[in-house]
C-alpha cells in the first residue's frame, strides 16, 4: 500500500506546490499562501484528477485482489487524495469566477462537478469505510 501512498503525496505535492504539508518547502509559486499551485493550466488539473482517478482505482483493484490480507490505504495516502481533489476544486472555482462564459470555463465547471462527485465520495467512505479509521477525515472535510 505504500506505493499508493507514494503516489498520492506526489500528487498532493503537485497539487499544493509544497511538500511535508503547511510549514513545508514550496517546489512552486511564489511563496504566498495560495490554495493550489500557481501556474497551471486547466489541462494539468484535469490530468492531476485523471491520476487521482487512476489511484484510487488502482488501490480498490489492488484490495479486491488482497482482500484475503486485509489490506487497506494508509492514512495518508486517503487525506493526499482528498487535499489534491481540494485543489482541483478551488482552482475550478477561482477559474469559472474569473473567466468570461467559454470553454475553458465550461471546462473548469464540469471537471469541478467531476471532482466534487469523487470528493463527496470518499468523504463518506471516510466515515464508513476501514472500521472507521479515517472518520476523522470525514469529520475534517465535513
Amino acid at each position: 500500500m505504500e506505493v499508493f501512498t507514494g503516489m498520492a503525496v506526489f500528487l498532493r505535492t503537485v497539487a499544493t506546490g509544497q511538500r511535508y504539508g503547511d510549514a513545508g518547502v514550496r517546489v512552486c509559486g511564489e511563496g504566498r499562501g495560495t490554495l493550489f499551485a500557481e501556474g497551471y493550466g486547466l489541462d494539468v488539473w484535469t490530468r492531476v484528477f485523471s491520476l487521482v482517478q487512476d489511484v484510487r482505482g488502482d488501490m480498490e483493484r489492488f484490495m479486491v485482489e488482497n482482500a484475503a490480507c486485509s489490506v487497506e490505504p494508509e492514512f495518508e495516502c486517503w487525506e493526499a487524495l482528498l487535499v489534491t481533489l481540494r485543489c482541483v476544486l478551488d482552482y475550478c472555482v477561482v477559474r469559472v469566477q474569473g473567466s468570461q462564459p467559454g470553454t475553458e470555463r465550461d471546462g473548469a465547471e464540469r471537471l469541478f462537478e467531476s471532482a466534487a462527485e469523487l470528493r463527496n465520495k470518499l468523504i463518506d467512505e471516510s466515515r464508513t469505510r476501514f472500521g472507521g479509521r479515517m472518520r476523522v477525515l470525514w469529520l475534517q472535510e465535513a
